[in-house]
């Protein structure tokens, strides 16, 4: 009866387009396929002839039940799928029933057998698939012995025909294909078992290789929209920065020379940003950490790619089976001499040289394909420098038109005003013979009329016709212009770069103007050539790519020298006097390390805090000024969505300075506080995909650590004090006297000698940062510091205190010993860090407010055992009565200072106490329990411990 019903429906899905254009669509385009396995549609022809008896069958094998007599393989939403038993392929014993719609696939009934083709019961290989797609594409693919397991429990009364036979399982799911192994009992101990993706292709090669495919499908040509969103992510890519380190590692760091390129990067996994239909496409032709290269046809649409690899630097000079399109386009509509290469590197070598007329050829099919186009572009001369196959070049060249040999140098145009001639650039090695095959256009050279820097504006005239155009600061060639020309005008928007465009800008131009077509093409060629000497002459730098920071051979070893040297932070602290920061010496070491600290995992945040009228741009400016561009990241305010579409690596191991820590909203606290202590910052944001064009959401985990770097007047906001470390400003009259003389001292001077000195300093300290890299510290006697109490605020001083020794030892790595890759940190690092906290301690610790913070570190600087309110006013002249008061009657009130009241007209005196220690008495509370020796809980503390060598 099921054979019956099955043959029916087999005839009903020839009849059936909805479910051939299913089974086209997920993979089984076969009719082959179809037939063998005995796939059928619904259909009211499957019931159409059904006696009595039938239905009577049916309902035995509960299709049907008696009242209704509706059969679920007749419905026209779903398939019908037979299985056999193997031993007898024959006759149907079960039907399984695939339901597109809900992408559903059940017994409807009794569970037994399995789906296969005929040829099952000789097959000495089964391959036993988890799901009926999987199974089907398998047999699309020539697969031999497929057989698909709806249920497990069809496998045990097969184990015995099944026995002797390979098998293989395969399956989407870790879990179903345990499930096979599991029900053939002993069998499964000796099956293969094969993951299989659903798109077939995309599974492992050893999975293809052991099912035996036949024929593995072709893979599509990349098409031009794939390409030019490939090449458009790429160059995203850089503009953001990722591929900075891939351009300096492969020596490309000419701004110019990239953009003239338009030289893209693909990170290493950037097949995430694409579809699982251009993932299929690209496959493994297109790898990742790569620069990519876009080759142009005539009309300016990116053809083809020249993909270089990072890690080795070699070369895929196309995405195709030979070469298309041609590099850099806009150097042969550039220049009539150019200079022809093969290599990227070459061409980047040659760009630093100043050489700007470099094309990159990749061998002889290219030079082939693009000699003709070259020539028409008005090329003259060409100076071939091929490593490879540079005869055979050289003559395709030479059949073009093209004349070969050394080339004169280019000369810049020099601009003067009003009579700037720009035309065809001579060419000093081209007789005059030789050059005669190629017309030049019948066209007068552009005049400069006018350039207007403040409004980027500029005009040319040439006989009786005026171009007026823009003049962009950067690297664009893409500007606006406009023909006119008695009376009638033309404007229009163009890239001046490419042939293409210019030449249906002039036929547009020609119809308006009544000027010949081939001379406004002419005179466009020589406006991208005077608008590019301008933006030359205003000496403006590429804004699309990022300008790479390297050192010389001898800046390295200069600064590597300067590593070797004792006592750094001295010298450097030294070094802010002269670039402005005056005396606060303590302050200065203090946030030298501070701002190292970013390059390990513990940061120290610190905020340079002042009263209102203070001043503290002397240590901002200071520290940013001998921190490298590429560490630094200086702002003046924050956003609440700055680091949500921050990329995820821009900030690790960065200097985040912002100028007013008031500027800093309660999002961006939150965020920061986040950062501090997670190390990460995850959110969701809204962004365009670069490949698929769609919007989408999309969760990004932005990495520190971070160093950051503020000032305030006052208070530090109650937001992100617990994260900052306040170092106080000198305020004291004798300081800011010493700051107004060294200020006069600077405007006395000559300017010239003062700005070459700090010049100097600026570049030599930011060559010795460049040559710190971000390591792991190993304190081996942490263990042994003691001193901190066990209030919380406790813990945050000896994690200061942790992270100042792991500056102090990154600061010297180069004379630190090494222990696995770790600096490894001295007693001195622990003497340096402890003084620094000193004042720390003294102040902080006793969690003082503000006024009595200040007033005690006057107190202490000024080193007065005794003083009156007179003394306090001589100290802290900005200060009223009132701020006095609240001052003292907080020390007082914690024994800093003690008063005895004084007769009627007779002044107050204030003693300073001994639980301040004495005036800048040294640290007593931190020091390194010696060697052998345990710490008691609640002991006395020690003071001033002499630091003993750890020798064990």
């Amino acid at each position: 009866m099921l054979t019956r019903i099955m043959r029916r429906s087999t005839e009903a899905l020839l009849t059936a387009p909805v479910m051939q254009d299913y089974l086209i669509a997920a993979g089984v385009p076969d009719r082959r396929v179809w037939s063998e396995f005995h796939l059928g549609a619904g259909s009211d022809q499957i019931t159409a002839e059904l006696t009595e008896g039938d239905w009577s069958a049916l309902a035995v094998l509960g299709l049907v039940s008696p009242p209704s007599r509706k059969l679920g393989m007749a419905w026209a939403t779903g398939m019908n799928l037979p299985t056999y038993d193997p031993r007898d392929p024959e006759r149907v014993v079960g039907v399984v029933r695939l339901t597109p719609a809900q992408n559903h696939h059940r017994f409807i009934t009794r569970h037994v057998g399995l789906a296969c083709g005929a040829d099952i019961a000789s097959a000495s290989r089964v391959v036993l698939a988890d799901v009926p797609l999987l199974g089907l594409r398998l047999a699309n693919y020539g697969v031999a012995g497929v057989a698909i397991v709806e249920d497990t429990a069809v496998l045990p009364p097969l184990v015995d025909w099944l026995h002797g036979r390979e098998l293989v399982i395969a399956g989407f799911r870790s879990a179903s294909r345990a499930a096979i192994r599991a029900a053939l009992g002993p069998l499964g101990a000796h099956a293969q078992e094969v993951m299989v993706l659903p798109e077939i292709e995309r599974s492992p090669i050893s999975s293809k290789e052991l099912l035996g495919f036949g024929v593995v499908p072709k893979q599509e040509p990349l098409g031009l929209h794939l390409l030019r969103d490939l090449h458009r992510y790429a160059r995203v890519r850089i503009g953001v920065g990722d591929g900075a380190a891939a351009l300096r590692t492969l020596g490309i760091d000419d701004a110019r020379f990239i953009e003239t390129c338009s030289i893209g990067y693909l990170p290493p996994d950037y097949h995430r940003a694409l579809s699982s239909d251009q993932q299929r496409i690209i496959g493994d032709r297109v790898p990742g950490h790569v620069l990519v290269v876009p080759a142009l046809d005539a009309d300016a649409t990116v053809v083809d790619c020249m993909l270089v690899r990072v890690s080795d630097g070699s070369v895929i000079p196309t995405v195709h089976d030979a070469p298309r399109g041609l590099i850099a386009a806009r150097v042969a509509t550039s220049y009539d001499a150019i200079i022809v290469v093969d290599s990227l590197q070459d061409a980047a070598d040659l760009a630093v040289e100043g050489h700007r007329n470099v094309l990159l050829l990749r061998g002889t099919e290219d030079a082939k394909a693009n000699a003709a186009r070259i020539a028409a572009s008005g090329v003259r001369a060409a100076d071939v420098r091929c490593e490879r196959q540079r005869p055979e070049i050289a003559s395709l060249l030479r059949d073009a038109g093209i004349v070969i040999g050394p080339i004169a140098a280019e000369e810049p145009v020099v601009l003067a005003f009003p009579t700037l001639v720009v035309s065809n650039a001579s060419v000093g090695a081209v007789p005059s013979a030789e050059t005669s095959a190629v017309a030049e256009p019948a066209a007068s050279p552009l005049i400069l009329v006018d350039h207007d820097q403040r409004t980027e504006q500029a005009t040319f005239s040439a006989d009786d016709i005026t171009y007026s155009c823009e003049v962009p600061w950067d690297e664009r060639t893409r500007v606006g212009i406009r023909i006119v020309r008695g009376g009638h005008e033309h404007p229009d928007r163009i890239d001046l770069a490419e042939d293409a465009q210019r030449r249906r800008c002039a036929s547009s131009a020609a119809l308006r103007v009544g000027a010949a077509a081939s001379v406004i093409e002419t005179h466009l060629a020589q406006l991208h050539r005077g608008i590019r000497e301008l933006v030359e002459r205003a000496s403006a730098s590429s804004r699309s790519v990022a300008k790479l920071t390297s050192m010389s051979d001898t800046d390295r070893a200069s600064a590597l020298a300067f590593a070797k040297q004792p006592r750094l932070l001295d010298r450097i602290a030294s070094d802010l006097d002269t670039l402005g920061w005056i005396g606060e010496d303590t302050a200065k070491r203090f946030t030298i390390l501070a701002a190292l600290s970013r390059l390990h995992d513990h940061p120290v945040w610190v905020s340079l805090t002042t009263s209102t009228d203070g001043d503290r741009s002397a240590g901002i400016d200071a520290i940013t000024a001998i921190t490298p561009p590429e560490h630094l990241i200086h702002v003046s305010r924050l956003t609440d969505n700055t680091f949500t579409y921050a990329d995820p690596t821009s900030l690790r191991h960065k200097l985040l300075v912002i100028d007013d820590a008031s500027a800093i909203t309660a999002g961006v606290a939150t965020a920061l506080r986040v950062l501090r202590r997670r190390g990460a910052i995850s959110a969701p944001r809204v962004e365009r995909d670069p490949v698929r064009g769609d919007i989408r959401t999309t969760f990004v985990e932005i990495h520190g650590p971070i160093a950051v770097f503020t000032a305030c007047s006052g208070e530090i906001d109650q937001r992100i004090q617990p994260l900052m470390v306040a170092v106080e400003s000198d305020e004291s009259p004798e300081h800011i006297e010493r700051i107004l003389s060294d200020r006069r001292r600077r405007i006395a001077q000559a300017p010239g000698h003062l700005d070459s000195q700090c010049e100097a300093l600026v570049a030599r300290l930011r060559n010795f940062q460049r040559v710190l890299m971000a390591r792991r510290v190993t304190v081996p006697f942490a263990e042994r510091i003691q001193g901190f109490g066990t209030s919380p605020r406790a813990r945050r001083d000896h994690e200061t205190l942790l992270a100042l020794i792991a500056s102090h030892a990154l600061l010297h790595q180069h004379q630190r010993p090494d222990l696995g890759g770790s600096v490894v940190a001295t007693a001195e690092d622990f003497t340096v860090a402890t003084a620094l906290m000193q004042e720390r301690l003294v102040i902080e610790q006793a969690e003082l407010g503000q006024h009595a913070r200040r007033l005690l570190l006057a107190i202490t600087s000024a080193q007065v055992s005794s003083f009156t309110m007179q003394d306090l006013g001589r100290l802290l002249p900005e200060w009223n009565r009132h701020s006095f008061r609240n001052g003292l009657s907080e020390l007082m009130a914690l024994d800093y200072l003690v008063s005895p009241r004084g007769g009627r007209g007779a002044a107050r005196i204030y003693h300073v106490t001994g639980s301040l220690g004495g005036p800048m008495a040294p640290i007593s509370r931190i020091f390194l329990q010696p060697v052998g020796e345990l710490a008691e809980v609640g002991g006395s503390e020690s003071a001033n411990v002499t630091l003993r060598q750890d020798t064990g």
